[in-house]
């Protein structure tokens, strides 16, 4: 019932310039392609819910080329053969598109233009019927604003308006009927009850179908005398063809991601393509319409309850059916109510969901509410370009906005954090003079946190704010973490050639992470090989192309911002003169587990350990294994990695120095190592077993009781820094 009055439209529509001798010829093509297009598109479609059938816009298209056609001195016969002849060039042309996979650049559509498209093909949809609803069709919106109101336009409104209220009133109390059916079936009754008993005006009515001119030998294989216009005048073909094309290949594509958006279904752009070019172009070869995808048609049948592909599949046979069993009835059907059922159908097919969220987030002060203006101003835009031009310009628009917004967003957040080294230190584990230290001049050392693509629209931010921290804060050590970065382009990388610049005229020490290349410097013995992404190696490879690795020098380049934080801590410590002690009694002295012991106390407390030495590479205990030893690191470095879960790899979490406590969670509970340690330098450890542990609290208890306290302080130390290093991570 949907298609029945836009198929008896487009067939007046496309005959016009022929006049009103050629209107079977017309009404032909526009049937024939309804009925075959939609049913060969809906078995064979990978969409379950897409309806095909002719476009208003696809069906100017070809009236257009017949017009061209007559004005160049050609009879109708022959304009008409150049018109399909168009129709099936674009079937060829589509089906070119969906071999050249070309419909997934439908996944480039952002959301926004999808629902402005929506929006404004049921918009256009709308105002295409409302002369006809409202009792002129023969005049615009305007000229009916300024008509006199009078009793045709009254009584044609009042039949539309019933027809349309009746398919939402009828759309929950009964179940087995379509709304939409229902709605016409009481429209109808109204008009013919005024029309009769009241003797109101009469209504166009929807007339005799030519269905016999369907099964007629097709137009290009009738008249082969006609295929010489192909060279002469190919150009009009050639173009018409060229423009039906892209609009249908859009509308499909476009379309079908739509209702596999919303309905949650199957979608293969390419294989539509493919499938509706086949079809566009034996409708050319038969003299039929060109058709394509339909929002609105389709979302009828899911309106009335057609959740299946059987119910798209079985919308043309019916049509057909009905129009054989029933035409003497289908011409009866008055086209107000027809048109009160298009605007039913218009209404239903809006997403207001965009739009009537809008105040609701901007009363709640959402966090980013330019975000959501952005998007609401896409869809209004899209909007409002269809209803002045056409839905492939309103898409093209719509998309640009959406890349200019995106463009403009990223530009403006290229920084994703920044770092202050007295908030956030390395994994090295530091004596209690380091860490003070650290912890009092840490803030000459900044991170600055880079996130998504930087480029021309985004680098100058990161420009100001490394400036800012070089000039203004008089920071000694800047770390660019490359983590999070996507890509870079050639003015990013000059501006980054700059920065190096800056930084050497400023005396300042520039480092780069999450950039090693693997080719720099081999990984120390038991470090896990850290692999490098393909986005690191490009980025790498444009700053090494752009001389930015000459100019900063590879070895501030470092797989991970730990690495290149304890590097600018250490060069840091070395300014102040706070190098790592090296002597066992100088470590004992600054050491807290010592705190508070006397020299015999330290001298017990030694005699009960035992002194071990591993090389460089041996692992000290892994992970999980049974542990009841607490062990002092006296000389050498080592590491402690955690096993992740599911795979087989290993992250490093510190880097012991000598004067660290190890395992002492073992010697404290007796459970199981929470990690693994392994030497990365030749060291020499000092190890407590829990037995001597035992036996020292009984001979020694005040000894055993000033450990613990020590114990608890070394605790209470890193608590206090996880805590510090989480709030400045949630910062």
């Amino acid at each position: 019932m949907a298609l029945l009055p836009t198929s008896v439209a487009y067939g007046l529509m496309v005959i016009a310039p022929l006049g009103p001798d050629w209107v079977a010829v017309g009404m032909t093509a526009s049937i024939g392609s309804t009925i075959l297009f939609g049913f060969l598109a809906a078995l064979f479609g990978a969409n379950p819910h897409l309806l095909s059938s002719p476009r208003a816009v696809t069906v100017l298209m070809l009236t257009a080329a017949l017009q061209v056609a007559l004005d160049r001195g050609l009879t109708g016969h022959e304009a008409l053969f150049l018109g399909f002849s168009g129709v099936m060039v674009a079937g060829l042309l589509q089906l070119l598109a969906g071999i050249l996979r070309l419909g997934e650049i439908i996944s480039y559509i952002p959301y926004p233009v999808l629902t402005g498209f929506i929006n404004a093909s049921s918009l256009l949809l709308l105002l295409q019927v409302l002369p006809l609803a409202l009792g002129y069709p023969e005049l615009t919106l305007g000229e009916i604003v300024r008509h006199p109101i009078g009793i045709p336009l009254l009584w044609a409104t009042l039949v539309s308006g019933l027809t349309f209220i009746g398919t939402f009133i009828t759309l929950k109390k009964f179940r087995l009927l379509p709304s939409a059916l229902l709605g016409l079936l009481l429209g109808t009754a109204i008009y013919y009850l005024g029309h009769i008993l009241l003797q109101l005006p009469h209504a166009p009515l929807a007339g005799e179908l030519p269905l016999n001119k369907l099964w007629q030998i097709p137009l290009l294989l009738r008249d082969s005398e006609l295929w010489p216009l192909l060279v002469s005048e190919g150009d009009i073909p050639l173009l018409t063809g060229l423009s039906i094309a892209l609009m249908v290949s859009f509308d499909t594509v476009i379309t079908g991601s739509a209702l596999a958006l919303h309905r949650h279904s199957d979608n293969d752009s390419n294989h539509d393509l493919k499938l509706h070019g086949c079809l566009n172009a034996l409708m050319g070869l038969l003299g039929f319409l060109p058709a394509s995808g339909t929002l609105s048609r389709s979302q009828v049948i899911l309106q009335a309850g057609g959740e299946t592909h059987l119910a798209t599949v079985m919308t043309a046979p019916l049509l057909a059916l009905l129009l054989l069993l029933f035409m003497p009835l289908v011409a009866q059907l008055p086209l107000w109510a027809m048109a009160g059922l298009l605007i039913a159908t218009a209404v239903r097919g809006f997403d207001f969901t965009a739009i009537l969220r809008l105040p609701r987030l901007l009363r709640s002060r959402a966090q980013f509410p330019a975000s959501i203006v952005g998007d609401v101003l896409v869809i209004l835009l899209v909007i409002a370009v269809a209803l002045l031009s056409n839905l492939m310009i309103a898409v093209g628009v719509g998309v640009v906005l959406a890349i200019l917004l995106f463009v403009f967003g990223m530009g403006r957040r290229p920084i994703r954090r920044i770092f202050r080294g007295s908030r956030f230190h390395s994994r090295v584990a530091r004596q209690p003079a380091q860490a003070a230290l650290l912890q009092s001049e840490g803030d000459r050392i900044a991170i600055i946190e880079l996130q998504g693509a930087l480029f021309f629209g985004s680098c100058g931010r990161v420009q100001r704010k490394a400036g800012e921290l070089l000039l203004l804060e008089q920071i000694d050590y800047l770390i660019i973490d490359c983590r999070h970065l996507t890509s870079i382009d050639t003015t990013a990388a000059a501006m980054l050639r700059g920065l190096v610049r800056l930084c050497r005229k400023q005396g300042v020490a520039l480092f780069f992470s999450q950039l090693e290349h693997t080719s720099l410097r081999p990984t120390k013995v038991g470090q896990h090989q850290r692999q490098c992404s393909p986005i690191g190696r490009q980025i790498w490879s444009t700053l090494e192309i752009h001389g930015v690795v000459g100019a900063v020098g590879e070895a501030s380049f470092f797989a991970e911002t730990n690495d290149a934080l304890a590097a600018a801590e250490a060069e840091l410590l070395n300014c102040h003169g706070a190098k790592g002690e090296r002597l066992l009694q100088q470590l004992m002295a600054s050491s807290l587990l010592f705190l508070g012991l006397t020299r015999s106390a330290v001298i017990a407390l030694g005699q009960q350990c035992q002194k071990r030495r591993y090389p460089a590479g041996e692992v000290i205990f892994n992970q999980g294994e049974a542990g009841r030893s607490a062990i002092f690191l006296a000389r050498g470095e080592m590491e402690v990695m955690l096993d992740i879960p599911g795979s087989r790899r290993r992250k490093r979490i510190a880097i012991l120095t000598p004067g660290s406590l190890i395992g002492e969670l073992g010697l404290l509970d007796g459970d199981a190592r929470s990690a693994t340690v392994l030497a990365t330098q030749p060291s020499i450890c000092f190890e407590l077993e829990e037995g001597e542990f035992r036996q020292l609290q009984q001979q020694q208890p005040e000894l055993c009781n000033q450990l613990l306290h020590n114990l608890c302080l070394i605790f209470a130390s890193r608590l206090r820094y996880a805590n510090t290093m989480i709030a400045e991570l949630e910062r």
